[in-house]
């Protein structure tokens, strides 16, 4: 039980207290029994209400082993809605073949009432590039070209409760999705809604893909692997499975992404005698036993013929070698 309660303990974020709020996750981790089932079951219905549907917890218990499981949801709301492209954008990515997607975002439009542009444009903030006409007309033409040409923009999108962000950022790919992360926060600014520069001008656009995902993904490159640390004792991990959920569009960001693991709270254990062995017959409480038998080879043990499937596996070629002695 010491690793369950160092599972259940232990914080993913240390020392990035906040990442999350309370109410938007569920992680747990035990025995995994019908009793931790249930737990996990009414905690998520307390938090996410009507919209707890859990895919990821419809296997049955398996005895000796543990569970851990999370789950995150998360929605954020644009209010007012931002525009629904009405032409489809074409999307390159990183390859030279394009794509028509569906689209959203902010520009100036003929057919939404014009009143919307301001409390639209009041949810975008620009965070780079910011550049002000003293600030341009003091560059180089050289530096003008470059400002032309640079393809970099991290933008923000303000959802009605403020107290989550979403941030928007066409930046050159790190190495690993964590510095491409790092680059795109480096360039936020927290005073950035004080600049001259922040908001569209009716004459610029921000467009965006719509994205709807939903993908199931095993990791097998974490099955088999032990685990063990200063709070938790030693383990095995077994199939480990997350699905995620996301969806981005004009009206908002919805997200729920559920990750379980499944493994023993030590090392699954094969104890069989296929080389040589020991028997000790003793009493309790004495030292020294009263038989003692090492076995060395098959002499003594009890044959037994090879079973029929491996028999004509083998008469099919699909087995190799001479059949064991006794077979």
């Amino acid at each position: 039980m010491a690793l369950v309660s160092a599972l259940n303990d232990s914080a993913v974020n240390a020392g990035h207290a906040g990442t999350l709020d309370e109410g938007a996750y569920v992680a747990r981790a035990g025995m995994h029994t019908p009793e931790l089932v249930a737990a996990v079951l009414e905690e998520l219905h307390r938090k996410f209400g009507g919209d707890a549907a859990p895919r990821l917890l419809d296997d049955p218990p398996s005895q000796g082993g543990f569970l851990a499981y999370a789950c995150v949801s998360k929605q954020l709301v644009f209010d007012p809605p931002l525009v629904r492209g009405t032409w489809p954008l074409s999307f390159r990515g990183d390859s030279r073949r394009s794509s028509y997607v569906h689209s959203f975002g902010l520009w100036e439009t003929w057919d939404e009432p014009p009143e919307l542009w301001d409390p639209r444009v009041r949810s975008i903030v620009i965070h780079y590039p910011r550049w002000t006409d003293a600030e341009v007309d003091a560059m180089s033409e050289e530096e003008v070209d470059r400002m032309y040409d640079e393809q970099t923009f991290v933008v923000e999108v303000l959802p009605a409760d403020r107290s989550d962000r979403l941030i928007v950022a066409r930046v050159e790919p790190g190495a690993t999705l964590q510095e491409t992360v790092q680059r795109a926060m480096a360039r936020l600014d927290d005073r950035a809604e004080e600049h001259p520069r922040a908001r569209l001008d009716p004459r610029e656009k921000f467009q965006v893909p719509c994205i709807d995902l939903d993908v199931r993904q095993l990791y097998p490159e974490l099955q088999g692997k032990l685990f063990a640390g200063a709070q938790l004792a030693a383990g095995m991990l077994g199939e480990v499975l997350q699905n995620v959920r996301f969806r981005l569009d004009e009206g908002g960001v919805t997200l729920r992404a559920e990750a379980r693991g499944h493994g023993l709270g030590a090392p699954p254990r094969e104890l069989v005698c296929d080389r040589s062995f020991l028997v000790l017959l003793l009493r309790r409480g004495s030292p020294v036993p009263f038989f003692a038998l090492w076995v060395a080879n098959d002499e003594l043990l009890v044959p037994s013929p090879e079973p029929e499937l491996l028999s004509e596996m083998r008469r099919e070629g699909m087995l190799g070698g001479a059949p064991p002695q006794g077979a």
